[in-house]
């Protein structure tokens, strides 16, 4: 499991303490954990790249011909792309 979700587990669980039932549980349900952590994280991915075809496909944007606007878009744009790549970098999640 990558370090930040170990440790986003870590503090999401340590109120429960140090009950054996509970560790034996923990070790058999880590693959469990660690797949849900990793769905939560591409789905949260796609929202930005949503946001990325959002902005690529605004007929509004699309048809705006004044360049601080055509440099907002792709700013916008941009940003969702950097999102994503730190997103994926911060987790350890390949593509």
């Amino acid at each position: 499991m990558n370090e930040q979700l170990k440790e986003l587990a870590e503090q999401a669980f340590k109120g429960l303490g140090t009950n054996p039932v509970y560790a034996t549980a923990m070790i058999y349900a880590s693959k469990e954990l660690e797949k849900f952590a990793e769905l939560i994280v591409r789905d949260a991915v796609n929202q930005c790249r949503q946001e990325w075809y959002d902005t690529n496909n605004d007929p509004e944007l699309n048809a705006e011909t004044d360049p601080r606007m055509i440099g907002i878009k792709i700013g916008i744009k941009q940003g969702a792309m950097r999102c994503i790549s730190r997103i994926n970098k911060h987790f350890g999640i390949k593509e």
